[in-house]
């Protein structure tokens, strides 16, 4: 299993990417030092979590975003929320519980 502080390094890299940001910019603009964000993205700095909300803000993601191990998996969930949000409240509800039963199924399934 990949140490925390790697997982951590390797997202915001590839969110910096994503955004199309130096390493010089995402500082400036997290208003964090570039040699810390450096020693963070090499996987070598603990950050704090007041680090990870101030780099989370420029790249356009939360905090959970930058410390799961599979940042994909969370935006894809996001969008999905996001998707079911837009709903009536009698629709997203539904759609809540059809996942229920079928998260159920699947579970009963695996036993």
């Amino acid at each position: 299993m990949e140490p925390q502080n790697k997982i951590i390094g390797n997202n915001i890299k590839k969110f910096r990417y994503i955004k199309n940001l130096s390493q010089e910019n995402l500082a400036l603009e997290a208003e964090i030092s570039l040699s810390n964000l450096r020693q963070i993205e090499k996987g070598v700095a603990n950050p704090t979590i007041h680090t990870l909300l101030a780099l989370a803000k420029p790249l356009d993601v939360t905090v959970i975003d930058l410390i799961y191990s599979d940042a994909d998996k969370i935006q894809e969930i996001r969008k999905f929320y996001e998707l079911v949000h837009t709903l009536p409240p009698k629709a997203e509800a539904a759609i809540m519980d059809m996942l229920r039963i079928m998260i159920h199924i699947l579970q009963d399934r695996e036993q």
